[in-house]
């Protein structure tokens, strides 16, 4: 055998040691994203029903539209890095150099975003009787956005170390499930819900710093005003692809806030919630598989069909449980949220088929305006299906534009990937 031929085969030794390195991390990460969403499984079942019955569904539905509110200062703040900068993160994790660049330009730019978010949350409670009545629960639920900015989530994940994501979040979210029970004793105590909610979260971004300082020995550098710009360009076309859903889908509870009683919004918020713990699963399979994909697009096949077969056995789970578990776990309270439950019970299937065909293919690929086009269009879609149907019909219109705008968003992706090779 010659010097080339001796070449040849190490590196295909090499490169199978490789892959199957990145295997085995893949097997890994899944496991412990799996893990930290059984937490996540759980903790709900233990706090909803307490929450529910101690709070009534009045101030559950109060503390349901102050998160919704909240949730759009939190796609702000995250501006779409969950993605873009994993996405740096992966490609260049060897190099110590651009990791502190990416960490620090993103960091800064969060920081920045975060800043903006807390002085337009000052207008709104200023400015709105609807916000300034129950101006507490605003403020304390932003504390929420504080810790998401502190805790990089995007860095865990292009390094592939979801360990870290599963240990900080199991803490907070014990914190929270722990201190519910401890300090929320009567419907007065419902101001208390987001200040246990931030505290948790706050924990976790500190501690998540410190193992990035300390872990991966990594220190946080002031960056240029155009190197700021360039990534505040990169990731506009994910922004927009994360904040445009939310022109129908937090939208949906945020505007039924305004036309029916919180009681209504408690009642269809136990009924997204349910049907959430079921979608944030499939989020865990695609932050489990897209970093591995940017580096194994060859490997698309086997897992698109995965997390397909995950998104439908969801959906029938959901109309199996219905009529005997849910019941055991919310009591008379899940009688008037059901029906919402039925409405939405395909969004696990039609969340797995815009997993496989939008982030998993189209953003893999780099295709970011054409996810940009897909995802101004359906949420177009659903804006308009939501002042059309909420006004008239509730929370009935509310869940059928959920569940229509999730279909039409399916739709399109897969329309659009399968012209993609």
């Amino acid at each position: 055998m010659d010097n080339r031929e001796k070449a040849l085969k190490q590196t295909f030794h090499l490169s199978a040691w490789l892959k199957a390195d990145d295997t085995k991390r893949l097997v890994s990460n899944f496991f412990s994203l799996a893990v930290l969403q059984g937490v996540n499984y759980i903790l709900p079942f233990v706090t909803l029903p307490y929450l529910i019955r101690v709070l009534g569904a009045e101030y559950f539905g109060l503390i349901a539209f102050a998160n919704a509110m909240i949730t759009y200062l939190l796609i702000v703040t995250d501006y779409g890095f969950n993605l873009t900068a994993t996405r740096d993160i992966s490609i260049y994790r060897n190099d110590n150099k651009k990791i502190i660049e990416i960490f620090s330009a993103v960091m800064i730019i969060k920081i920045a975003l975060m800043s903006a978010c807390f002085l337009l949350l000052c207008i709104l409670v200023m400015s709105f009787e609807k916000f300034s009545e129950n101006s507490c629960i605003y403020f304390f639920t932003f504390g929420t956005v504080i810790g998401q900015v502190l805790f990089p989530v995007w860095f865990f994940q292009g390094m592939e170390r979801m360990k870290y994501i599963t240990y900080l979040n199991i803490l907070a979210r014990s914190f929270f499930t722990v201190a519910i029970f401890i300090c929320v004793k009567d419907r007065d105590d419902f101001y208390i819900v987001p200040i246990l909610s931030s505290l948790g979260f706050l924990v976790a971004g500190l501690l998540s710093l410190l193992i990035v300082k300390i872990k991966f020995n990594i220190r946080f550098e002031w960056q240029s005003r155009q190197m700021i710009l360039s990534y505040l360009k990169k990731s506009w076309n994910v922004f927009i692809i994360d904040f445009m859903p939310n022109l129908y889908n937090n939208f949906s509870t945020f505007l039924l806030g305004f036309v029916a009683s919180m009681e209504m919004v408690g009642y269809y918020s136990l009924a997204t919630k349910i049907i959430d713990i079921f979608n944030n699963f499939i989020y865990v399979v695609r932050n489990a598989t897209y970093p591995y994909l940017n580096k194994n697009f060859e490997q698309f096949s086997i897992i698109s069909q995965m997390t397909l077969l995950t998104g439908i056995s969801f959906s029938i789970a959901i109309v199996c449980l219905s009529n005997s578990l849910f019941y055991i776990i919310f009591g008379d309270m899940i009688q008037k949220s059901l029906l919402y439950v039925y409405i939405l019970v395909l969004s696990p299937f039609f969340l797995s088929v815009s997993v496989v065909f939008g982030s998993n293919k189209l953003l893999v690929l780099k295709k970011d305006q054409e996810m940009k086009n897909i995802t101004i269009l359906f949420s177009l879609f659903g804006f308009i299906m939501a002042i059309s149907l909420i006004p008239l019909y509730g929370a009935v219109g509310a869940a059928t534009t959920v569940i229509l705008t999730r279909g039409f968003m399916a739709y399109l992706t897969y329309n659009t990937a399968k012209k993609i090779i």
